[in-house]
């Protein structure tokens, strides 16, 4: 399934969800478990997405299995906010959609599985978190030899300072083989 889909169908499903929660026919910790379900199934099929394969690897369970350690940790967060605060409806949607948009640097991190590089944009480690409009250019060299050449670009008018740093200090990085 494509990345554009999975997002789109996750978010849909988790938004539904959450509909039920606020027609009081399913309960907050009800509706946490199953889109923590949702997620885990989302970003396992946005890695395979980008790797072109319909099984997850062992790098690529290793990688979900990592991401989503933290990435359900802050879920479970924004759910005791919802508890607690009682976001407004349009901010809830505001922060499921960064969930989602993540999705991206997991398809990413499977596109350039092979070259091990060592963050992604999107993946929440820069200030601009999800919302983050980089990209990784990739110049295979050698495929043989895993070398290539990887730059970190910018992708909107403004960037973070995070993003900024990385684009002088990816530009480029050398893979030499699978080694950077």
């Amino acid at each position: 399934m494509p990345l554009d889909r999975i997002q789109s169908t996750v978010l849909d499903d988790i938004l539904t969800g959450y509909g039920g929660v606020l027609a009081g026919l399913q309960s907050l910790d009800d509706w946490r478990e199953e889109s923590k379900t949702l997620l885990t199934i989302a970003h396992a099929a946005a890695y395979m997405d980008g790797t072109g394969v319909r099984e997850l690897s062992a790098v690529g369970r290793q990688y979900v299995n990592s991401l989503l350690a933290s990435e359900l940790t802050y879920f479970d967060a924004f759910v005791d906010a919802i508890a607690g605060d009682g976001l407004d409806e349009a901010t809830v949607q505001r922060r499921l959609t960064m969930y989602t948009d993540k999705l991206a640097a997991t398809n990413d991190a499977g596109r350039y599985a092979i070259w091990q590089l060592p963050a992604q944009p999107r993946d929440g480690r820069t200030q601009c978190l999800s919302n983050c409009g980089c990209s990784w250019r990739v110049e295979v060299l050698s495929v043989e030899e895993l070398d290539a050449d990887a730059y970190w670009q910018i992708g909107k008018t403004e960037s973070c300072p995070d993003c900024l740093s990385n684009a002088a200090r990816w530009n480029p990085l050398q893979i030499r083989g699978g080694n950077y």
